[in-house]
């Protein structure tokens, strides 16, 4: 009974000591790691991508995938094109042939236009390739991020492969697979680039040709905006002399959605940072820069 008692007192003053555990900590769930691992993985994964991504095979080269057409182009994107929706006729046959990765066009959809200044333009609703890394590339990445590894404790290397296997799989997978309108130079058969239908309401589709003795800009907006007006700077593209002086801002008018402008000289990218869409009123629509 004194043994009891005495066993009894021991133990009771262990406990408000706090020398007897009442629970071991749990485990780590499996695939969890601690937060120094998972920092340390991906230092070490940014410094391999960025030795692989230096070199020519990451560099120089992507990969374009097919992005299949969908049964028809998206009407919400026709609904902001007046040319894209009316019939197509004889004349809007294209007259030149399109060169990846600008060729995958919906059939019948071009539409052959004319700006405010007599430049013939075709509009088109297509589909650009994805563009990703090559498998060259991804082999590469993964070389330089074993070889980071290497010596490294088996966490760290876990989680390494698990994150390079996620960007990878994302890097060929977030591709533009929407329909976007698209514009091509109907003299030559020279495209004019494209958005799609985020972008066309945000700042419309514009192209920039940039030459030792003219710069030819190219917008193609949406229905409603009757002008653009460009107030940007008038400056010298980098090792072209300065162009003529000219005034701004510089007010040209849309026809079939169009506009089309061609200035003397090398002319800045700058001048197109700040462009204003007005309707037929001469109000104000959007600002764009």
């Amino acid at each position: 009974m004194t043994s009891t008692r005495a066993l009894l007192i021991v133990v009771l003053a262990a406990l408000s000591m706090g020398v007897l555990a009442t629970r071991a900590p749990a485990a780590p769930s499996h695939g969890a790691h601690p937060a120094g691992t998972v920092r340390v993985a991906k230092r070490l994964l940014a410094g391999a991508l960025a030795r692989a991504n230096g070199q020519q095979a990451c560099a120089g080269s992507r990969a374009e995938v097919p992005v299949p057409l969908a049964d028809a182009p998206d009407p919400a994107l026709l609904a902001l094109v007046a040319p894209l929706r009316r019939a197509a006729t004889a004349a809007d046959a294209l007259s030149f042939p399109v060169a990846p990765p600008f060729a995958n066009l919906y059939p019948g959809s071009t539409r052959n236009v004319t700006a405010a200044d007599g430049t013939a333009i075709t509009l088109a609703v297509g589909r650009l390739p994805s563009a990703g890394p090559t498998e060259e590339c991804l082999q590469l990445q993964r070389q330089q991020a074993a070889r980071a590894a290497r010596h490294r404790s088996r966490a760290v290397r876990r989680v390494m492969t698990r994150i390079l296997k996620r960007q990878q799989r994302r890097s060929v997978l977030a591709v533009p697979t929407n329909d976007r309108v698209l514009a091509f130079l109907t003299a030559t058969g020279a495209p004019l680039g494209g958005s799609d239908i985020d972008g066309f309401t945000s700042v419309g589709s514009l192209s920039m040709g940039i030459s030792a003795t003219q710069t030819r800009i190219v917008v193609v907006v949406p229905d409603g905006v009757a002008r653009v007006s460009f107030t940007g700077p008038i400056t010298a593209e980098r090792g072209f002399p300065a162009p003529p002086a000219v005034a701004t801002p510089i007010i040209v008018d849309v026809h079939d959605n169009v506009v089309s402008l061609t200035l003397d000289g090398a002319v800045s990218p700058a001048f197109v940072q700040h462009v204003t869409w007005l309707d037929g009123a001469g109000t104000e629509i959007k600002r764009i820069g």
